[in-house]
Formats: structure tokens, sequence, C-alpha cells
């Protein structure tokens, strides 16, 4: 089946024909709105009743217009049931009965921590639900004195910023401050047009 993650979306030299994007979040809308700009035919498939599911509807509804003015075919509520190969290319069977075909299919419906095999098991560090390192409000590996963690491997905001903040946060606690993170105000962007910026609280914690 040919499909991108989306760091190969980022690194191709070549355009497909015809794109299908799977997930309306930040790096969907992101990259689909980049290959619309590029002329491709893009077609962004989202489960949910808006894109950018976790901020305001009214941001969604705004993109969504904006993205339909760049010729993206926007489909809402889409329910993928499965794919197959047609003559090399990708057909996505759709729970409304319709199919789209495309020359790629991007997924970007989300990312988890990738801990496997990292020997957490030796450490005696059990991984939350979605694989990642619980800390507590140090920074500190919950349950280990002496286990430190930072960065989308702790599963909160996987963003730059936040990865930058809980490493000076660590190392300041490790030369023995007293820091206690505080991610009431964690601000962030999607990088469309027009952007969407936003700080403070939101309905949970990852980026889509």
């Amino acid at each position: 089946m040919p499909t991108w993650r989306s760091d190969q979306a980022l690194s191709s030299t070549e355009l497909p024909a015809a794109l299908a994007v799977l997930g309306g979040g930040a790096v969907g809308c992101e990259l689909a709105q980049v290959y619309a700009r590029f002329g491709v035919s893009v077609t962004l498939l989202h489960s949910g009743t808006q894109l950018l599911t976790r901020e305001e509807p009214g941001v969604g509804g705004l993109l969504a217009e904006a993205f339909r003015a760049d010729g993206i075919d926007v489909r809402l509520g889409a329910q993928v049931e499965r794919a197959s190969l047609d003559n090399g290319r990708a057909r996505l069977h759709l729970a409304d009965g319709s199919s789209i075909v495309a020359d790629r299919v991007l997924v970007a419906v989300g990312r988890t921590p990738t801990t496997d095999g990292l020997g957490l098991e030796v450490l005696g560090i059990e991984p939350g639900e979605k694989g990642e390192v619980r800390t507590d409000d140090r920074g500190r590996v919950v349950g280990q004195a002496r286990v430190w963690a930072a960065g989308d491997v702790t599963g909160v905001a996987p963003y730059t910023h936040t990865a930058n903040y809980q490493a000076r946060l660590v190392a300041a606690n490790l030369m023995g401050g007293e820091q206690r993170a505080d991610y009431t105000a964690i601000p962030r962007a999607v990088y469309t047009d027009p952007v969407v910026a936003s700080v403070g609280l939101w309905a949970g914690p990852a980026r889509e």
C-alpha cells in the first residue's frame, strides 16, 4: 500500500498526482495545504465533525473554508473501513459506500511515544496506557528516585518548546533545585494559512 508518514511526506522529491490525507489534526492540516499549493489533488479525510478537534469549533470551520478555497476536498465525519490496491494506487473504501483513489495516502492520525525496546522493564518502569513514561511535576519518573524524563516520551504536549521546558526543569532539579512543572498555558501553533495559534487549557495533552 503506497502510504506515507509525515517525515516521508516532508522529504519526498516527487509530487503524487493525488494525495489522500487521513487525519484533520495539526500534521494532517499542515501537509494537506502544502501539497495542495504544490498543485496536488488533495482529499482530507477526518473522522471528527471539525478540523483541529481540540480547538474551538469556529477555528476548525474557518480552516475548512480556507482549505476548500485552496481546492482541498475536506470530508468530515469520514470513516475509512478498508483499503485496497487499484492498479498500484490506493483505494480507500468509506463507511458511506463511496471510495477514493489516490497515488499516496498520508497517515496523520496521531502518534504515541515509542518506548518499546528501551529496557524500561529492567528499571522497573511501567509505561502508561499509550506507552508514555509517566513523570511527576519535577520531571522524575513516577516511582523512580534516580530516573528522569523529558520530551515527547512523557506524552505531554509533544512540541519542541515543551521538551525544552521539561529539559530546563529536569536540569535545574538535578542541580538541587525545587522547580515544578506547570502545563496550564502551553502555547501551540498550526502552521497553515491562516495560522492557528492558541495558548491555555485544551481538551487533551496529545497533539493529533
